[in-house]
């Protein structure tokens, strides 16, 4: 028997073939009187994961220019700021038109100038002025730790450098956690990035984060091919005449998660958004990969860093 969709309230309407056009409120940084969102983010992003040098300013650039992404993940982890800072100012779009992650590895964590100093470095290195969101990038560390890193961000969105705050890999005792704190009581998570496809798609944790308001946004959302001879996506893809990574972004889009595919190929850029446009899932199909659910699905070990006291 297939299991019902989950259904989350960031989910585009069905019939809704265009959403991937569409941004998602991001209801935690609040509303106008007139309940406008605040604050919004495009519903597909790219992923700069292992991507260096020239191969990731390219990368970018064409994702912006020519394949009509507007949301960019980066991190320090990543080590290719001043790469996707060229593309961005290369592109010519305003700034304001796109929207810009990075995060904070362990290492630039604790609070304080070690914190601080990994943030100026990033503005540096940008170059566009500011930060959209950034993120503590996993919730190693301890209490102490993760909420003194939260506090000097919070200097920086006050400051205006840096515009939302979030968090990745983060389980629901660090959410609650965070979310009752005096370092978190002006400014909250609006996102938690973690790794979400139909094989590990996390549904206790997605709920836990939505009914706060916080969005999720999925890394690793074509599972890295690791399950690339599953025969349900194959049938969907076959059925609908779409790649197999079209269906799962799709299955992505529909559950609510912001996927954030990696690609340094425009054509596979192009495939992963414009493509998009002009399908949809039905309720058998979207159940058909809600059943593909299994606990060890995973497929990045930082996924276990969710389970840190």
């Amino acid at each position: 028997m297939l299991m019902a969709p989950y259904v989350s309230p960031f989910a585009p309407s069905r019939g809704s073939v265009d959403a991937v056009r569409s941004r998602i409120a991001l209801p935690v940084a609040g509303t106008s009187e007139d309940g406008t969102p605040l604050a919004t983010m495009p519903r597909l992003g790219l992923g700069c994961w292992e991507m260096s040098g020239q191969t990731a300013e390219d990368a970018v650039l064409s994702a912006l220019t020519e394949a009509q992404y507007r949301l960019i993940d980066t991190a320090r982890y990543y080590r290719n700021a001043d790469e996707v800072g060229s593309a961005i100012r290369s592109s010519k779009l305003k700034r304001e038109e796109i929207f810009l992650i990075d995060k904070l590895f362990t290492n630039d964590l604790g609070g304080g100038e070690n914190t601080r100093y990994a943030v100026e470095d990033s503005l540096r290195r940008f170059d566009v002025g500011y930060i959209d969101l950034m993120l503590l990038h996993a919730p190693d560390g301890g209490k102490k730790f993760r909420l003194a890193s939260w506090a000097t961000l919070v200097d920086f969105v006050k400051e205006g450098k840096i515009r939302y705050l979030g968090v990745s890999n983060f389980g629901k005792h660090h959410i609650d956690e965070l979310w009752g704190a005096e370092e978190a009581k002006d400014v909250k998570p609006v996102v938690n990035q973690c790794e979400i496809h139909p094989w590990f798609q996390q549904r206790d944790l997605r709920k836990h984060c939505e009914e706060k308001g916080i969005v999720m946004q999925a890394y690793c959302p074509l599972a890295r091919n690791e399950y690339k001879a599953d025969p349900t996506v194959a049938r969907i893809a076959a059925k609908k005449r779409l790649t197999k990574a079209q269906v799962l972004l799709r299955w992505s889009i529909q559950s609510g998660l912001i996927p954030l595919p990696k690609s340094a190929s425009l054509d596979r850029q192009r495939e992963n958004f414009a493509s998009l446009l002009e399908i949809e899932l039905d309720e058998e199909e979207m159940a058909a990969l809600d059943a593909l659910d299994r606990p060890d699905g995973w497929i990045e070990a930082q996924v276990l860093s969710q389970n840190e006291p």
